[in-house]
């Protein structure tokens, strides 16, 4: 039952994977993410889908995110991993790593910046960001909202439909679109078109009618004297004088009152906007804060599962060791005893590990020395070694057979020409085993090495 579930498992995994592959394929980042996540929730050890993660995030510039994705792929699947070489590339690459490390620097100093009121100095670092990396999803939505916020309408929406032609999917940047030209992304536009001029309709010419003369300009020509240069000058600055004091008086006034006006609006929209900001922060700040909270919790989440398949795993190998036993494979159950973790067993598995080791440890020990003497003895003193070593590593305090094995190996090394290891192997049998049956020959060996 265990094999059906894993089977169905990683099915389910694959189908999700096909679907997040499509969905990246035809531009919806967002979703392809969303759908990969769950990939990875049904089956962890998906390296494919958690690959495809990597590039969809590395697609919309979230660089720390791809790196994440590919070095637990590589965890998973060491050898022929396509995010091995991702990795690679991207390290062997300084300078890019280096850029991409200055635009995540930017767009965070931007987020403090928006916090403490400094719109201009995060605007600066969010235009810089997006020049480093052109693709950066994150930063081209804060520049959309902020454009939004500031009422320059042509700006949010080149921002928006920015994102949208790199990551169709995407809910922020749909949202400022609808905020923008209240329709969904993928509608027709209903931005105003503006005429490149105003046709203007041509005045009838008016002609003066035949015939007739200014009679108000005969009149005065006839009625008044002339008037002489004094009075004239006079006047001027009688006039002058009288315009002054109508502006001082009337039109100052009015004018420093319509710009004190003018101040205290943009005194207040200034205001409004850094509380608009502040919010906006303190949004992002909470979802950052849900999001360290939800990663913590997936972390704990795996630790524990983690925790729990590692315990599942020791007990089916003491499990397997316990068949193997039986089967009459004593070599083969303590070599499985030894990829046992001891520190996880419960005591009733412990107990069981124990008496399989004490069961096959002797028979191991004797099935290796028997198979060393027949090497031996044919010749085959390389393949002798190495089950007398064996036998060595399998044989447990008061075994019968110790000092032979000891002598033996002291034989094999002094064929090979090493004597000081054979004087070793001599000394150790004569120290821990009092009575074997060839501890004469290995005194008498030791005394002529010695």
């Amino acid at each position: 039952m265990d094999i059906k579930l894993q089977k169905m498992a990683q099915g389910i995994s694959n189908r999700q994977y096909n679907i997040g592959l499509k969905m990246a394929q035809e531009g919806d980042l967002s979703g392809a993410i969303q759908t990969l996540l769950s990939s990875l929730q049904t089956n962890k050890k998906n390296t494919y889908a958690r690959n495809l993660l990597g590039l969809c995030h590395y697609a919309r510039g979230g660089v720390g995110e791809a790196l994440r994705e590919w070095t637990l792929s590589c965890h998973y699947q060491s050898e022929g991993n396509l995010a091995k070489s991702y990795l690679e590339d991207m390290g062997s690459d300084l300078p890019a790593l280096e850029q991409c490390n200055e635009a995540l620097k930017g767009y965070n100093e931007a987020l403090a910046f928006f916090r403490d009121g400094n719109e201009d100095l995060a605007v600066i670092r969010l235009k810089r960001a997006v020049e480093i990396l052109p693709r950066f999803v994150d930063a081209m939505n804060l520049l959309a909202l902020h454009h939004l916020k500031t009422d320059d309408k042509t700006k949010a929406a080149a921002m928006a439909e920015r994102v949208l032609a790199i990551d169709k999917g995407n809910e922020t940047a749909k949202q400022y679109y609808f905020a923008i030209f209240q329709k969904h992304y993928g509608e027709k536009s209903a931005r105003p078109i503006k005429t490149s001029r105003t046709e203007i309709k041509p005045q009838e010419k008016q002609e003066k009618p035949a015939g007739k003369t200014n009679p108000l300009g005969v009149r005065t020509q006839r009625a008044f004297t002339k008037a002489s240069p004094v009075s004239g000058i006079v006047s001027a600055i009688l006039g002058m004088g009288a315009m002054f004091l109508f502006m001082q008086l009337l039109v100052f006034p009015g004018m420093l009152s319509e710009r004190d006006e003018e101040f205290r609006t943009l005194q207040t929209q200034a205001i409004n906007q850094q509380q608009d900001y502040q919010y906006l922060v303190n949004e992002l700040n909470n979802d950052i804060q849900d999001l360290q909270t939800q990663i913590a919790q997936l972390d704990n989440q795996n630790t524990e599962r983690l925790t729990q398949l590692a315990d599942m795993e020791n007990e089916m190998l003491v499990r397997d060791a316990q068949q193997l036993l039986n089967d009459n494979l004593p070599s083969e159950a303590l070599t499985m005893l030894d990829m046992v973790d001891l520190s996880s067993l419960r005591d009733e598995t412990l107990s069981t590990y124990e008496n399989i080791r004490l069961t096959a440890a002797p028979l191991a020990e004797v099935a290796y020395h028997t198979q060393a003497v027949a090497f031996f003895n044919a010749g085959n003193h390389a393949n002798a070694r190495i089950a007398w070593e064996n036998a060595a590593q399998h044989s447990l305090e008061g075994s019968s057979h110790g000092g032979d094995i000891l002598y033996w190996l002291g034989r094999i090394a002094e064929i090979d020409g090493d004597p000081a290891r054979a004087l070793l192997y001599y000394e150790t049998a004569l120290d821990n085993w009092p009575t074997f049956s060839r501890r004469w020959q290995a005194q008498s060996r030791r005394n002529a090495l010695g």
